[in-house]
Parts: structure tokens; C-alpha cells; sequence
């Protein structure tokens, strides 16, 4: 199976992403990532898998998601954002590949069409992600407004109502 991330990718192309990632094993329960924390870095998953949670109280997490081969995570700190915004757990027998910012970067800037390649597989990968954590905050909210599959949530929730705003008319010269 090619991971999303490299599907666009020949074999060349990933041996060059290969030899620049950190192969690292993790114990069942073990943290790869810890929120807040500082990072940069995006994770592969090799073998295993990894959990997602978020910390709602000290040291008490919710699971929000678990991730199998072939997942990516840690790509939000990985475009730029400075703190880890969840926690991610080994389950058993995991192996991922780490991929340093610093360390890919020049290689993706230089060689511009594996950057290209790498960089839409990345926005592939995080589209997904947004559509099912949609999907999953809609839910959420139903839940917590108290809506069944079969009402409205229109019935439960207020709307605001749009505000009505003048056109602008804009000072033309004729």
C-alpha cells in the first residue's frame, strides 16, 4: 500500500524521502507527541497504530481518532503552527518514520518537483482529515443540542438572523 502522502510519488522520488526519515519504535502507550509542546516534524505510521486524543482536564484525555498505516499526524506543526495541538499514543508494535522539518525542507525547496509532489499529497491528506473531523464536530454538536438523526436541528438551536446590509455604492465617474 503507498501511503496518500506518496502516491504521486516513482520510486526514485521515495527512496530520497526515505533515507531523510527517522525510523523510531514506540511501546503500547508510549507518547510519540504531547500537546503543547513545541514541534515541527510529521510522523508516517510504519506498522501498528497511534492514538489521538485532546487533554479536557489534567492528565485526563479524550480519544478523538486512531490512525493505522500508512496515517500521517503531526503535519499542522509540521506547516508552521509552533504547538502540538493533541497528544498522539503508540498502540501496539509501533513504528513510524519521522520526518524533521529542517531536515526534508531543503530537499522538497530544491528538487521542485518532489516538493510539488509531496506538498499536494500533504494537502490531500489534511482535506481528508477536515472533511471527517467535520463530519465528526457535526455530530458533536447534535449530540450536545440533543438532536436525533430524524429531527431538525434547526428545532433545537437558535439561528441568528442575517443581518440586512445596505449595497454600497460606490463613487463612479462617468
Amino acid at each position: 500500500m503507498i501511503p496518500t502522502l506518496f502516491e504521486e510519488l516513482n520510486s526514485e522520488e521515495i527512496k530520497k524521502l526515505e533515507v531523510i526519515g527517522v525510523l523510531q519504535k514506540f511501546e503500547e502507550g508510549e507518547f510519540i507527541i504531547r500537546e503543547g509542546e513545541p514541534g515541527s516534524s510529521l510522523f508516517m505510521v510504519l506498522s501498528g497504530d497511534v492514538f489521538i486524543s485532546k487533554e479536557i482536564v489534567e492528565n485526563k484525555f479524550k480519544k478523538l481518532d486512531k490512525f493505522n498505516v500508512c496515517d500521517i499526524f503531526g503535519e499542522v506543526c509540521f506547516m508552521g503552527v509552533s504547538a502540538r495541538i493533541a497528544s498522539v499514543v503508540a498502540g501496539k508494535n509501533c513504528e513510524v518514520l519521522e520526518f524533521e522539518k529542517d531536515e526534508i525542507e531543503p530537499l522538497l525547496l530544491t528538487d521542485i518537483e518532489l516538493g510539488r509532489k509531496f506538498y499536494r499529497g500533504l494537502a490531500r491528506q489534511l482535506a481528508k482529515r477536515l472533511e471527517r473531523n467535520n463530519h465528526a464536530l457535526n455530530d458533536a454538536v447534535q449530540w450536545a443540542v440533543g438532536v436525533n438523526e430524524n429531527e431538525d436541528i434547526r428545532e433545537k438551536i437558535e439561528i441568528p438572523i442575517r443581518l440586512k446590509l445596505a449595497p454600497v455604492k460606490l463613487n463612479q465617474q462617468s
